[in-house]
């Protein structure tokens, strides 16, 4: 399948790994901007593919090359091949979103599982849930919410032929992509059942900051013990 390619000056060329895994991300930038950001640069940052909200998909690094996507790493529990730095293994591909907008229409979904049939099947990666990931995923202090709570991973890993099991999608969305609601939910659910919880206290009757709030729930066995409860 050939797309536009416009080559962006960010990027390390060939790769210091076997190529192992798809990195999807949801920008919130409108077309241009991605572009101009993908072509300075003071930016270093660039995808392999875009799809703008059009359904076109553009190529701005050769797989072969390494683009600078992701990379970091905040979760302790991704897979040792993302390991040190994801870029080196991975396909970076972005969807043009807009400033506050939602996901882009159903075209540009169908257009991404086109995209990722064509790279699964030329680099021979898994369609599963430990290979196509969310930036999120990676790097949940720094980006929380790249795709967001809305992305559909169900039509994804269905329309892949590929199957993924609902209850672990669940706990890893809980861990790492909490939306406000959850945190909310989890938060009270633990100050009932121990209202003296120190590390829970500092957001007793303040306005929660959701990133460390999750940072500071993440981990604590209470949390864990409430996250067994939603299995």
């Amino acid at each position: 399948m050939n797309y536009p390619f416009f080559r962006s000056p960010n990027f390390t060329p060939g790769r210091k790994k076997k190529i192992q895994a798809i990195v999807l991300h949801r920008v919130r930038k409108n077309f241009d901007e991605i572009i101009n950001d993908c072509f300075n640069p003071a930016c270093k940052e660039s995808f392999h593919f875009v799809i703008n909200k059009k359904a076109r998909v553009f190529q701005l690094v050769k797989l072969s090359d390494t683009s600078w996507h992701a990379g970091w790493i905040t979760n302790p529990d991704v897979a040792d091949f993302f390991r040190p730095n994801p870029n080196f293994c991975s396909v970076g591909v972005a969807l043009e979103a807009g400033e506050n907008e939602g996901l882009a229409f159903q075209n540009q979904l169908d257009e991404l599982i086109d995209l990722l049939k064509f790279i699964i099947k030329n680099l021979e990666i898994p369609a599963d849930a430990r290979h196509i990931v969310s930036h999120s995923f990676l790097d949940p202090k720094r980006n929380p919410g790249d795709p967001g709570s809305d992305f559909n991973w169900d039509e994804i890993f269905r329309r892949l032929g590929s199957e993924i099991n609902s209850r672990q999608k669940e706990r890893i969305e809980m861990k790492f992509d909490l939306s406000e609601l959850l945190v909310k939910k989890i938060f009270r659910g633990l100050l009932n059942r121990n209202p003296n919880l120190s590390e829970l206290d500092y957001y007793k009757h303040s306005d929660l900051d959701i990133a460390q709030i999750t940072k500071r729930l993440i981990g604590t066995d209470e949390f864990k013990d409430r996250m067994l409860e939603n299995k």
